[in-house]
This record gives structure tokens, C-alpha cells and sequence, in this order.
């Protein structure tokens, strides 16, 4: 076997301090442990340490964000086995007891030294990993309304809030108890007094009640769907929260041709897995390190045509000449290397509307259609 790579070998000492971290955070509390025994622990001295992690609070939030990949690749696995959507909040449960009870160190974090001052930074990676479980609940407790599992009048969002409350809830009690075994049978008693208070409709939204009287005198004009959008989710991120329930909206939004561009700071595997359910067609790659767009594009969107890696001006002739044949009731979706302002007064001119999403390093995608024969605004202005 060949020698490392400096970086390979890098990567594997950052793993190998992670690793030692999250041990001994099962034995020390937050605040008494030190740079100085990790780095014992792992057989370096502190100056060592800091070229890997700058300061305990960045090392602390690497242990956090490999916990929650942890996380996302068993998930992915949970989604596989299980298609039902409460099947899979139950297996969430069981999922997140197990993980917990063979990371304890993960659970100080989360519920003995996660209200400390000293770790904003700590504390928003940390909001972030509660606020993960609570929109992929609400995500699927959404399908099981629209299924039929559920009654109509429950209140989602204060349902995956009580979920939470209760992993939460088990994992304190297990902390105080000195546990830190498999769930124990009687630990599953919540998750199911959870799944009847859902099926008899609690917690009920406050507006279930005037839903039926509202019914027959509402008239809502359908709202208008969008073919492109983009949404950067790392800004949502960097405040704590999760993306799902703002990703969720954007693709509320688009019309089924369109398409949704996400820029993010990883690979979201576990979205992909529920978006390819949905039939939505999916495209990831990892623009620069660390800087990850997918395309999500609805089920009769058109199949991208990439013509960023051509020299100038060949992508924008590629474009004239790939729409000139376009239908009244078809669309086409381009990828150019950077944003085309000399070639969208051109499509006007001929005849199309234009919508644009540029990705973070300047390509931008294209979105094609023949302009309304009877338009009743001003909105060829790109997006």
C-alpha cells in the first residue's frame, strides 16, 4: 500500500481527534475537558492540535457535524427500509435511542453543556441537529395527511415539536439514570401514547374547527408557479435551523416543468432520497470544496443541456439554435458558463420568455419558453 498523501493523512489525524473528543466527552463534562487531554489522548502535543482545529469550540462543532453524517447515512438506510411515513417516524425514535446510547458523548453535548455561553457557534450547530429531526418529522407527518394515515386536523409542526420533546425527554431520563444501553422496553411508550394522540387527531391546529364552515365560501385563485427558482440554504443554516421546511416551500412553488437550484454546504442525502420518491429528478455535484448545488427539477421538467465547458460564444449560438425549433407548449433548460446578458434580448426578440438561476460560481442556469401569445404584464424581465 502506498504512503498518504499529506492531505489523506491530514483527514485521518482530523478523525482520529474527533474520534478521541467525542470519547472522552462521554467521561468529562464540557467545561473541565481540555485541548490538552484530547491531544494526550491521541498521542499529539496541543500545538499539533491546533493545526487541525483552531480552537475547542471549532473541534466541538467537527464532532457534531460527523455525528450528523453519522446520522444522515443510517437515515437514508431507515428511508430504504420503511416506506410508510409514520413507520418511519417510529424508526427515527428507535434510530436516535440507538444512536445516542452508543454515542453518549453526543448526548452531553445535546442535553448537559449545549446552554453553556461560551460556544455560540457550538450552539447553533447543535440547534441545527434538533431542528433536523423536527422539519423531516413535519415533512412526514404532512405525507401522512395527505395519505389518509392521519386526521386532517392535526397540527404538524406542533407534533414534530412534541417528538422531539420526547426523544429529548427519554434521553435526559437515561442521562440521569446512568444508562447508556439500548432503549429499554418501557421507552417506547411515548412513541406509541405519541401515535394515538395523533390518530385521534391531537394536537389539533386551532383552525381546524372553522375549516369546514370556511370550505364552501372559500374561492382562492390558483397560485402561480414558478419555473426557476434558486435558494441557498447555507445562510439557514449558519442561523441553526434546518432547510427542509424553506426547500419544501420553494418546490410549493414551482410549476411541474420547473426546476429548483439549491446551493448547500454538504450533500443531502437523505432529502434526495425523499425527493427521488416524489419523482422529482435530481443532479449533485460539488462545485468547489465544500460548495454543493442540486438541481431539483419537477417530473415534466426538461432534461438540462450543460454548455458551461464551452468557449465563448458557442454556448449562446448553442442556445439560438436549440430553440429555434421550440413549441408553444414546450420549454428547454440550459446550463451556460456565466450570466448571459447579449443573449437575452436576442430570445425576447424572437419571441421567448427567460427566466435565470446562477450557481455560486457564476454559471448560470437557463430556463427557455415561447412567450404568452396574450401577456398581461411586463414580466419578461429574467428572474
Amino acid at each position: 500500500m502506498g504512503a498518504f498523501t499529506k492531505r489523506e493523512s491530514s483527514a485521518a489525524r482530523r478523525r482520529q481527534i474527533v474520534d478521541a473528543t467525542l470519547k472522552l466527552l462521554a467521561e468529562v463534562p464540557l467545561l473541565r475537558l481540555t485541548t490538552r487531554q484530547i491531544a494526550h489522548e491521541v498521542g499529539l502535543s496541543q500545538p499539533a492540535l491546533f493545526r487541525h482545529f483552531h480552537n475547542k469550540e471549532e473541534l466541538l462543532q467537527a464532532v457534531v457535524g460527523d455525528q450528523r453524517e453519522q446520522l444522515g447515512r443510517a437515515l437514508v438506510r431507515l428511508l430504504e427500509q420503511h416506506s410508510a411515513p409514520l413507520e418511519r417516524i417510529e424508526g427515527l425514535f428507535s434510530l436516535l435511542l440507538r444512536h445516542a446510547a452508543e454515542h453518549p458523548g453526543l448526548v452531553r453535548l445535546l442535553l448537559a453543556d449545549s446552554a453553556t455561553p461560551d460556544y455560540p457557534g457550538l450552539r447553533r450547530t447543535l440547534n441545527m441537529l434538533t431542528s433536523t429531526k423536527m422539519e423531516l418529522v413535519e415533512s412526514l407527518l404532512r405525507q401522512a395527511l395527505a395519505d389518509g394515515s392521519l386526521p386532517p386536523e392535526v397540527d404538524t409542526r406542533a407534533a414534530a415539536q412534541l417528538f422531539v420533546a420526547l426523544v429529548q425527554g427519554t434521553l435526559l431520563m437515561r442521562q440521569r439514570a446512568g444508562d447508556h444501553l439500548g432503549a429499554a422496553p418501557e421507552e417506547r411508550a411515548p412513541m406509541a401514547m405519541w401515535l394515538a394522540s395523533l390518530r385521534a387527531g391531537l394536537p389539533c391546529r386551532e383552525d381546524a374547527l372553522l375549516d369546514d364552515a370556511l370550505d364552501a365560501d372559500r374561492v382562492e385563485p390558483a397560485p402561480a408557479r414558478a419555473q426557476l427558482l434558486a435558494l441557498d440554504v447555507r445562510p439557514i443554516l449558519a442561523e441553526g435551523q434546518d432547510p427542509l421546511g424553506a426547500i419544501e416551500q420553494r418546490l410549493a412553488e414551482l410549476a411541474p416543468d420547473g426546476a429548483l437550484l439549491v446551493t448547500a454546504p454538504f450533500a443531502p442525502h437523505p432529502l434526495m432520497r425523499l425527493l427521488e420518491e416524489r419523482h422529482f429528478r435530481l443532479t449533485l455535484e460539488e462545485r468547489r470544496e465544500g460548495v454543493f448545488s442540486l438541481l431539483i427539477c419537477a417530473p415534466d421538467a426538461p432534461e438540462l443541456l450543460d454548455l458551461s465547458e464551452l468557449p465563448a460564444p458557442e454556448p449562446f449560438e448553442a442556445v439560438l439554435a436549440a430553440v429555434a425549433g421550440l413549441g408553444d407548449d414546450a420549454s428547454m433548460l440550459f446550463r451556460v458558463p456565466q450570466m448571459p446578458n447579449l443573449l437575452l434580448p436576442r430570445l425576447a426578440e424572437r419571441g421567448f420568455e427567460c427566466r435565470v438561476a446562477e450557481h455560486e460560481d457564476g454559471a448560470v442556469l437557463l430556463h427557455v419558453e415561447r412567450a404568452s401569445a396574450t401577456p398581461d404584464d411586463d414580466s419578461d424581465t429574467p428572474a
